[in-house]
């Protein structure tokens, strides 16, 4: 292909080559292609698990409820001398929470109180 079109001047004896494509540079172009594939995948699997999970909360019942099963308790004689009952707050006071502490103190004055 030699003439005023030709990529190389005509004038050095050489007929025009055509770009090669390297094997090397293909293939990393592949890996690098594939990487941004799968962080893309992977990245819209945990986005898609996490609606899921916002949506239906399966995952924390699941995992939860397994967790509560292995739970276990045991009563203790006596009171409890670390229990904290609220001090005021709007439902506390309307409800009683708050005043707990005098009711069970006037229980012990009248004689009942916990024996197991």
């Amino acid at each position: 292909m030699d003439g005023p079109l030709s990529w190389r001047p005509a004038f050095l004896g050489c007929a025009p080559k055509a770009p090669r494509i390297r094997k090397r540079s293909a293939f990393w172009l592949f890996c690098v292609l594939f990487r941004l594939m799968a962080a893309g995948a992977l990245i819209g699997a945990v986005g898609w698990a996490a609606v899921l999970e916002a949506r239906s909360a399966f995952l924390q019942s699941a995992v939860l409820s397994r967790w509560a099963g292995t739970m276990r308790f045991a009563p203790a004689p006596g009171p409890n001398a670390d229990a904290q009952f609220p001090e005021q707050g709007p439902y506390d006071q309307r409800l009683g929470y708050a005043q707990l502490p005098s009711y069970i103190d006037a229980l012990n004055e009248r004689g009942y109180g916990i024996e197991h």
